[in-house]
């Protein structure tokens, strides 16, 4: 398939699975602004990468990686989307005198031990909504059709939309650099908060150089956008059935359409260790609604009722994604 890369593919075959310290090496400067670091500050990529490695591995930066099986196994990432939550200071200030390239000035103040960013501790235990700022833009995979990308930028909306609903929030930012953009994202009921022409008027940028703008949303505006893409984000949907990281990591698979043989390869548990985490996540989830799998009293056989109460649940959490989403971190950032 790659050999023809003019020719679209009708369906990609993408997989979505969470953001690890790992991906930041191979995609940093494709997927996650690398290049605008050094242009805010010459020399700032190299530290604003381990920067990111720090603060994913801390939890303080959560996200999803889109990867389509049909490349090869190096370079199967064709989509990233990272966010972290921020102090209502960051805000105001990224929203009204704040100099551009936004995702390097929060990067600056981690180094220099003035961080904005919500630790997980912090997070979990914020008594009021909290602050999204997005750090990625549209991943630069220029063998991608304008169809693939779409697929592409669709899915990771899809997963962004799952990842962040179970935290109830109270506004959405995010710098993008492309002006092609702008009409998609206001119709998406986002706002253009700033294109920073007062900056650009003192400091005009270097020739060719895109020129960044600022979109967001907040809770009150989404009130009166209802049924935009983004006024689904501020529909908090918390968790209720709370599974464990390692019953997350096997119902995402299941979702994938892998077998219990291949959940226990990719997970590199045995088989049995499989099937004993699907009789946790039953009882887990007979404990907190009784109601929501069928007993199987009608069914015969436990292979069928088994597989029953699978598809119950399967189809339960394709409606209800945020369940699958990884727990809050117990742990801070040191940084």
């Amino acid at each position: 398939m790659l050999a023809n890369r003019g020719k679209a593919r009708s369906i990609m075959r993408l997989t979505c699975r969470d953001l690890v310290a790992d991906d930041v090496g191979r995609c940093f400067h494709s997927a996650c602004g690398g290049t605008f670091y050094d242009i805010y500050k010459q020399g700032l990529s190299a530290d604003a990468l381990r920067a990111w490695i720090q603060l994913i591995e801390a939890g303080a930066i959560t996200g999803d990686v889109l990867e389509d099986l049909d490349r090869p196994p190096q370079s199967r990432i064709v989509g990233v989307g990272a966010g972290a939550f921020v102090t209502d200071d960051f805000v105001r200030e990224a929203e009204s005198t704040m100099p551009p390239f936004m995702r390097a000035q929060l990067i600056e103040r981690v180094l220099t031990g003035r961080s904005p960013v919500l630790t997980g501790r912090d997070v979990r235990s914020c008594k009021s909504p909290l602050n999204l700022v997005i750090l990625t833009g549209t991943m630069e995979k220029p063998d991608l059709t304008s169809r693939e990308l779409r697929e592409v930028r669709n899915r990771g909306i899809e997963a962004g939309l799952a990842r962040f609903r179970s935290y109830p929030l109270k506004s959405w930012l995010s710098e993008f650099y492309d002006p092609e953009q702008r009409a998609m994202f206001e119709a998406s009921g986002l706002t253009v908060r700033r294109d920073y022409s007062e900056y650009f008027a003192l400091h005009p940028p270097p020739a060719g150089l895109p020129k960044p703008f600022l979109v967001g949303v907040n809770r009150e505006e989404v009130a009166s956008r209802d049924g935009t893409i983004f006024s689904i984000l501020f529909e908090h949907a918390p968790k209720r059935l709370c599974f464990s990281p390692a019953e997350q990591s096997l119902l995402r698979d299941a979702l994938r359409g892998d077998t219990d043989e291949e959940c226990a390869i990719h997970l590199d548990v045995s088989l049995s260790a499989v099937k004993k985490r699907w009789s946790g996540i039953y009882d887990r989830v007979a404990a907190a609604d009784p109601n929501l799998l069928p007993d199987g009293s009608s069914e015969s056989g436990d292979r069928l009722r088994s597989r029953e109460k699978r598809r119950h649940l399967l189809n339960y959490l394709r409606e209800h994604p945020q369940e699958i989403q990884p727990n809050v971190p117990s742990h801070s950032m040191g940084v």
